[in-house]
């Protein structure tokens, strides 16, 4: 696979505080969303909430642990036993943002795992194509440094 210029490129960290690591910030999940297929809201809506559900049905599906940020993100505490969210607690954060192609959220993708954050990508359907994918739940920080160039979705 050929990834364009602009796939290629890494996100720039943001600052951080000293006293702060990347591992240290909040747990989010960013969707990236393509916007060169011209999906409209609704559109961009549903395969968004796939995108962001497909996290959690692939890991029960896999038998797989949560990681603690995923633990946090979902529960809100670190906890290693499994119970039904309180989703006041955790908030479960996601930002949805824009890439500028099929190359560009294969880049973000390729990024994330290369990292060890959990990237998972939406093929719809209807267009048979991919769509978007979720990065994360993982530390803010690290999340950042992946997405944080990336313009935010308008539409």
């Amino acid at each position: 696979m050929s990834l364009s210029a602009e796939a290629q490129r890494g996100a720039p960290a943001p600052p951080l505080a000293k006293e702060q690591s990347p591992r240290d910030l909040p747990p989010k999940m960013v969707i990236c969303v393509r916007s060169d297929l011209g999906m409209n809201r609704g559109k961009i809506a549903s395969q968004a909430a796939h995108a962001a559900m497909l996290f959690i049905l692939d890991s029960l599906r896999r038998g797989r642990a949560f990681s603690p940020a995923e633990r946090e993100w979902m529960f809100g505490e670190s906890s290693s036993v499994a119970k039904i969210p309180n989703w006041g607690y955790g908030g479960m954060t996601k930002i949805v943002v824009a890439v500028s192609s099929l190359d560009a959220l294969r880049a973000v993708m390729l990024r994330a795992r290369s990292v060890g954050v959990t990237a998972h990508d939406v093929t719809d359907k209807t267009l048979g194509v991919p769509t978007c994918c979720a990065v994360g739940p993982a530390p803010g920080g690290i999340v950042d440094a992946l997405t944080g160039s990336l313009p935010m979705q308008r539409d």
